[in-house]
């Protein structure tokens, strides 16, 4: 946990000026962009994993007709990591192989056909297979 620190007078009576570089206002600076897109690392995600994330990550909902459409797919997935961390996608991977084998994962468990749709979606955009045994 970060220390916390509290300050003696509020800001902006006094306070140490931001710098010259930064912009405040969203004016691109003729010298420096605002924003960087970064990679921090490379994701590899199994079947179950991707069937979860799309199933289960808070914000995603897969629409019956954008099943067919790998990249409407792709952005639900990227939109689904977002809000996920790695103990979630465990997790959502599990519900989501229990969902498909229609055993019981909370009080609104997600139609067995609409999991079967959903993997199989996922099996033919991303070239894995959902696995229930697993």
């Amino acid at each position: 946990m970060m220390p916390a620190t509290l300050a003696e007078r509020p800001a902006g009576q006094g306070a140490p000026s931001v710098p010259a570089r930064i912009d405040q206002f969203g004016t691109p600076h003729p010298n420096e962009p605002l924003r960087v897109g970064v990679r921090p690392a490379d994701l590899f995600l199994s079947g179950a994993e991707l069937l979860g994330v799309l199933a289960f990550s808070p914000g995603v909902n897969v629409l019956d007709d954008e099943m067919d459409d790998p990249e409407a797919l792709r952005a639900h997935v990227r939109l689904g990591l977002l809000f996920s961390t790695p103990d979630g996608m465990d997790a959502y991977a599990r519900l989501a192989l229990r969902a498909l084998r229609g055993e019981s994962v909370g009080p609104n468990p997600p139609p067995v056909a609409y999991m079967r749709r959903l993997a199989a979606a996922v099996s033919r955009t991303f070239g894995v297979s959902v696995e229930a045994g697993r």
